[in-house]
């Protein structure tokens, strides 16, 4: 997979530059960064070293990347904590890339607590059915009887976002939203 999309990059690099051609790069970013994700998770390892990240700052640049994502709510001041930098990032990305994409709408609120933090992405869709929760969060799985199927993906959003979290110590939990759709809640300490 890395040679065609090398080959493609390779292609764009010589083509006039346009906004067709930048969106056609950033495809291919996106795609090498889904294989290393998938790389990531059949090795069970992850390179990256640990820094303080400013889980606000990250979570206003992820819903600055979807239109049809908003903040509904956030404390005031940075939320630090130690963490590796990509793996608080991807979960994020997932979370309410998959909202977007199954529903059209995520809102995301951000309460911090003693020494967590809790993030809540809800979407308006179809949701998941309440017996389906554990399903839906193992490698692979994809409930297209309760979501879009016209959605692609490898139903490895929720496992990795899952994993993750876990690795940070926190904990992810699905549930019914306000909303009429999907709520994932994801806990970490800070």
């Amino acid at each position: 997979l890395r040679t065609p999309l090398t080959r493609l990059r390779l292609q764009l690099s010589i083509l006039e530059p346009s906004e067709d051609i930048d969106a056609a790069k950033n495809d291919i970013s996106d795609m090498e960064e889904m294989l290393n994700e998938y790389l990531a998770f059949v090795r069970g390892e992850d390179e990256e070293s640990s820094s303080m990240v400013d889980l606000s700052r990250m979570l206003t640049n992820i819903a600055d990347g979807y239109p049809e994502a908003r903040i509904i709510s956030k404390p005031n001041e940075s939320i630090l904590m130690r963490a590796q930098p990509l793996s608080p990032q991807r979960a994020l990305s997932n979370l309410i890339g998959n909202a977007v994409a199954y529903a059209g709408r995520a809102d995301i609120s951000v309460q911090s607590h003693g020494g967590g933090v809790t993030i809540w992405v809800d979407d308006d869709g179809p949701g998941i059915s309440p017996d389906r929760y554990d399903e839906a969060m193992k490698p692979f799985t994809r409930l297209e009887d309760s979501r879009s199927q016209n959605v692609p993906g490898t139903g490895l959003g929720l496992s990795l976002a899952n994993d993750a979290t876990r690795r940070a110590g926190g904990r992810l939990t699905l549930c019914s939203s306000p909303l009429g759709g999907l709520r994932v809640e994801m806990k970490l300490p800070l």
